[in-house]
C-alpha cells in the first residue's frame, strides 16, 4: 500500500480560476533610429496566478505531513487512528483534495 504526492494537481488546486477570457499582458518598446520611431508591440498570454491563501494551506499540510513521526504500519487505517488530530486532518484533507493518492503496489 502506497501513497504519492500529486504535484499537478497540487498546482492546479492553488492557480487562481479564469474568468473565461483569455487575458494578455503586452510589452511595448520604442526604438528609435536614424528614420524615426519604430514602436514593437508584443503580447503573451497572461500566465495564471497562484491563490496564495491556498497555497499556504495546501504547502502546511503537507509539511505536517511529511515531518510526522508516524508509525510505519502496513494498515493505513491504523495509522490514522493512532495519529493526532491534527495528522489526521491534514492527510484527509489532502487525500480528499487529490493531493495525496493511494497508488496499488
Amino acid at each position: 500500500m502506497s501513497y504519492v504526492i500529486d504535484f499537478n494537481r497540487f498546482a492546479d488546486l492553488v492557480k487562481m480560476p479564469i474568468d473565461g477570457k483569455v487575458s494578455v499582458e503586452t510589452e511595448t518598446e520604442t526604438i528609435t533610429n536614424s528614420d524615426g520611431e519604430t514602436t514593437i508591440v508584443r503580447e503573451y498570454p497572461k500566465q495564471r496566478e497562484l491563490d496564495g491563501a491556498k497555497f499556504e494551506i495546501f504547502n502546511k499540510l503537507l509539511e505536517l505531513i511529511l515531518i510526522s513521526d508516524v508509525n510505519n504500519t502496513a494498515n493505513v487505517e491504523n495509522m490514522l487512528d493512532n495519529s493526532t488530530f491534527g495528522y489526521r486532518l491534514a492527510f484527509e484533507t489532502l487525500e480528499e483534495r487529490g493531493i495525496i493518492r493511494y497508488i496499488e503496489d
